[in-house]
């Protein structure tokens, strides 16, 4: 059962943006809580085979941190907003974010997945993601290709929608400005919006961290990811693009030396990107102009006034996760929210709530350093890495998205060979690694 398990939630991760667009085109559902069930799922049938084996349950310290987490938000929720008794425990549970990714977690610290449905996931993920860079290349043209658009229906066009929400104020739907706006969300947007970013780039990230890929395929992952990146035309992804990247300046035991050979390789392969998108209708000065320089950069910096003038209401435990009329009211037609994650995670929850999730966020990022440095193998770490200074633009406190599971998955998982250089390393048992010679040879 353990392996079925485990082949279960790796294909479930590996094909998430795929099987999102099943469950909201065909079967007009919420992928998270469909997805949510299967994970449920799957922890009983560890639970009983754990307790039919008289097998202890390992629960990494990072782990309980966010669970005390979770519990500090629900609590919160009950006592000081009305959030909770608004929708019902059941379902507020069954809803929650963080509750589905402690079980995730526990599965994927609790299941041992063999070694060739490891190796058919990478080669699963380095096609989706050429897939994903094509679709985004086809967006240029096509916005609304295989593009979440359920807000359509019964419209038609997005002229036609657009007219009727322009009816409804000056703050028409989000959906429309991003598609007038350029933003292009690959195959991601059947999940959220942020999607393309945390999830492309997560994935980038695990691969990218593979030593033995070959230079074709480290060619043609690093284009893919830039062209999802680029077309994006979100900042916040374009600069988790370079962090990833530097992944292998970081590791290199001459960072600085590496650096000198690598960046103009990173330069000429960004030019190659720009100059091949607007062979398919990329309209750079566009993308220039209207979203690297513009305006709305500073609703990150007003974030901080905003946040200035609200947090001190409530300051040790937050509002739980509720805004308050004055912080509605000093947005108002300015910015949507305050869009600094970090800034958010203290005006909900609190100093309190805040050292919690910090602490969890240290724990984590410590576990997959360590891991790293055992294994020498850092694209988990950059993932989760990537994931905590996108924090410093957006809100998005909940790691429960299918690249960043990834990268805790492989981070036990995937071990990465040493360079012939370091063939003096201490040698370390690594009893479920991949054979690394198998790894070198699938991959070339």
């Amino acid at each position: 059962m353990e392996t079925i398990r485990g082949r279960v939630i790796l294909l479930l991760l590996c094909v998430y943006p795929f099987y999102a667009y099943i469950i909201v085109w065909h079967l007009h559902m919420i992928p998270e809580y469909v997805s949510g069930l299967v994970i449920y799922g799957l922890f009983i049938e560890l639970l009983i085979t754990k307790f039919r084996n008289n097998e202890t349950l390992r629960i990494p310290g990072y782990v309980s941190i966010l669970a005390i987490f979770t519990l500090y938000l629900f609590l919160s929720k009950i006592f000081i907003s009305d959030i909770v008794a608004d929708i019902g425990i059941a379902k507020y549970l069954y809803r929650d974010d963080f509750l589905r990714t402690i079980v995730a977690l526990l599965i994927i610290e609790n299941t041992r997945f063999d070694k060739k449905a490891i190796n058919l996931a990478l080669h699963l993920l380095f096609g989706i993601l050429l897939i994903a860079s094509v679709v985004s290349i086809i967006q240029i043209e096509q916005p609304l290709f295989f593009r979440n658009g359920e807000w359509l229906n019964g419209y038609g066009s997005i002229e036609k929608y657009e007219e009727y929400v322009s009816q409804l104020g000056p703050d028409y739907d989000d959906a429309v400005t991003h598609v007038k706006e350029g933003y292009r969300f690959s195959i991601y947007s059947w999940t959220n919006g942020i999607s393309v970013g945390l999830d492309a780039l997560a994935i980038f990230s695990i691969l990218w961290g593979i030593k033995s890929l070959s230079k074709i395929k480290k060619i043609l992952l690093l284009i893919s990811a830039g062209f999802i990146s680029i077309l994006s035309s979100s900042r916040w992804i374009i600069l988790n693009f370079f962090i990833v990247f530097s992944q292998r300046i970081f590791r290199s035991r001459k960072p600085v030396v590496y650096s000198l050979l690598l960046i103009p390789v990173l330069v000429a392969s960004i030019f190659a990107i720009i100059w091949g998108a607007q062979y398919f209708g990329f309209d750079y000065n566009q993308f220039f102009k209207e979203r690297l320089l513009s305006k709305s950069a500073g609703t990150r910096f007003y974030a901080f006034e905003v946040f200035g003038r609200v947090y001190p209401h409530n300051p040790i435990f937050g509002t739980g996760g509720a805004d308050t009329s004055e912080m509605l009211r000093l947005i108002q037609g300015k910015t949507s929210q305050i869009h600094v994650g970090w800034l958010k995670l203290l005006y909900y929850y609190g100093l309190i709530g805040g050292l919690i999730y910090l602490a969890f966020i240290v724990s984590i990022l410590r576990h997959l350093y360590n891991e790293a440095l055992r294994s020498r193998y850092w694209g988990s770490f950059f993932a989760i890495l990537a994931f905590v200074i996108a924090n410093f633009t957006l809100v998005e406190l909940s790691i429960f998205y299918h690249g960043l599971l990834l990268a805790m998955l492989f981070s036990r998982q995937l071990r990465n060979q040493p360079d012939s250089s370091h063939s003096s390393d201490l040698a370390l048992d690594f009893s479920d690694a991949i054979p690394l010679n198998r790894l070198a040879n699938q991959l070339k």
